[in-house]
């Protein structure tokens, strides 16, 4: 910590709070555009402010490492809460604590499609109809139809 300035920590320290029950450092500085990591300006750029917090508190990221939140909190900058991890160690804590799956089929607000109609694209399709008279049929792309019907869009579905 030696080469690091009592100026930029002093910087640093007086952009987030500690929140008392859970031990969060909550950021308050600048945030990212349309997401939820504070962002800290160190060395001439932008850095998000819990990679950061790490830098300053307890020395060099590795390359290729990711900093990870135990909090699971974006916004906590604490480094007793941050903790270092391959992107596949990041991933599989997401996964872990039930982050990582989002809606599937109808229960996926953007869908187009329910179960019952990629049942019948698929049928329609064995009967010898093509995609894109399909894709007519059902008001949809036709990327769509096709992504169904390769299977690379409603697996799960059978």
């Amino acid at each position: 910590m030696s080469s690091i300035s009592m100026d930029r920590i002093s910087a640093f320290e007086e952009r987030y709070i500690p929140e008392p029950n859970s031990g969060c450092w909550i950021w308050l500085g600048m945030q990212q555009s349309g997401k939820e990591y504070g962002l800290f300006y160190w060395k001439r750029k932008t850095v998000k402010a819990h990679r950061a917090s790490w830098t300053l508190y307890r020395g060099v990221i590795p390359a290729g490492m990711h900093v990870c939140h135990k909090c699971d909190l974006p916004m906590c900058v604490n480094p007793d809460h941050l903790f270092l991890g391959s992107h596949s160690d990041n991933m599989a804590d997401m996964m872990k604590k039930g982050r990582g799956n989002a809606p599937r089929g109808s229960h996926n607000g953007n869908s187009k499609l329910n179960e019952e109609l990629v049942r019948q694209i698929r049928s329609l399709n064995f009967n010898g109809l093509c995609g894109a008279v399909i894709a007519r049929q059902m008001g949809v792309n036709k990327s769509t139809v096709g992504k169904v019907l390769k299977g690379k869009a409603w697996r799960h579905v059978r």
